[in-house]
């Protein structure tokens, strides 16, 4: 490249950058990311992850974060930083684009005036005390991509009424909807095998708790911390119910109620499994449902190595002890889980 190319390309940089500036109230550089705040929206563009920020001093624009009112997350953006909008309290919009994965720890804390906010499907973590605090939301769409929740993601978040927990999380970690005060009804999906400590501590208005692994998750009393449980409702898989009142936690809910998952997953397309009790075949039928995949689990949760005929949805149960197990189906609209009984 000759001197005259490379002066002209400098001189097109110098440009573009200077206009972007002038069309901004205010703008700088985050990283490799360019930013723009006019008339309240945060505009950051650019390709590549949000840098993280240990303290709020450090942020170019912290001292208009009080300003910030609605942010716009461009695409080519892959992820949105550590605290990167924390204390952003007039905040109300955030438009995240498809390609972001995911959303760093304390990225939107303490965001006050944040109601709402939709996850776009790509999302796979979600960082710790990501949205603590953010007082005034009351709902949040966690898309089926999401495999990862850190510890004290919606702590304090004092409004929230309502949460679903994708297939695909496997913990709920310590803290995470403490002090959610709101917080009224909890579906969780069998995939979640780990409930940690204070994880629905100080949680007053709890009266539906829907959790359909057909395995009790161990857990300990002090998830439930300063929540009245007697006055909640657990739902849990139909066959499961006995297994739920005899843990040593789990019984003390106020009424545990047994559930057809498969209605509840995957509404009024049924998926049937027979002979029930059998011998040794099982077959299952998906209806007009496409089944994908098909798991055995004994009482204890065990995963059972069985012969899986794909094309026939066969399986073989003849070389299981006696006893009663779970068939867990994934079909295109969903999982279901099922009782049956091996003579």
């Amino acid at each position: 490249m000759n001197r005259k190319t490379l002066f002209f390309l400098t001189l097109l940089l110098f440009s573009t950058a200077n206009t972007f500036a002038q069309d901004c109230d205010y703008s700088g550089t985050a990283g490799k990311l360019q930013w723009c705040l006019k008339n309240g929206t945060f505009t950051i563009s650019g390709n590549g992850e949000m840098q993280g920020y240990m303290f709020d001093w450090e942020k170019p624009w912290n001292e208009y974060s009080g300003s910030i009112q609605t942010v716009i997350v461009e695409t080519g953006i892959t992820s949105i930083g550590e605290n990167f909008f924390r204390w952003c309290v007039n905040l109300t919009t955030v438009i995240i684009p498809d390609g972001v994965t995911g959303i760093g720890a304390g990225a939107f804390a303490a965001c006050r005036s944040l109601t709402s906010i939709n996850i776009p499907n790509g999302v796979t973590s979600i960082g710790a005390t990501a949205f603590g605090s953010c007082e005034n939301l009351t709902s949040i769409n966690i898309p089926n991509s999401v495999t990862h929740i850190g510890c004290c993601v919606f702590n304090g978040c004092i409004n929230l009424t309502s949460i679903t927990i994708p297939e695909g999380v496997t913990s709920i970690e310590s803290h995470t909807f403490y002090f959610c005060k709101k917080l009224s009804s909890v579906t969780i999906p069998c995939s979640v095998t780990n409930i940690d400590q204070f994880a629905f501590m100080d949680c007053p208005a709890l009266t539906s708790f829907t959790y359909l692994n057909p395995v009790p998750a161990d857990i300990y009393i002090g998830v439930f911390l300063f929540t009245d449980i007697s006055r909640c409702t657990l739902r849990v898989p139909m066959g499961s119910v006995d297994a739920y009142k005899n843990h040593e936690i789990w019984k003390y809910f106020g009424k545990i109620v047994g559930i057809d998952v498969s209605i509840e997953t995957i509404e009024s397309k049924v998926v049937k499994i027979y002979p029930n009790p059998t011998s040794g075949e099982l077959k299952i039928e998906g209806g007009e449902l496409k089944i994908e995949d098909i798991a055995i689990y004994d009482v204890f949760g065990k995963i059972q190595k069985v012969e899986t005929r794909k094309l026939e949805n066969t399986i073989d149960l003849s070389h299981l002890p006696a006893g009663l197990y779970f068939v867990r189906i994934t079909t295109e609209a969903g999982e279901v889980i099922k009782k049956v009984v091996k003579q």
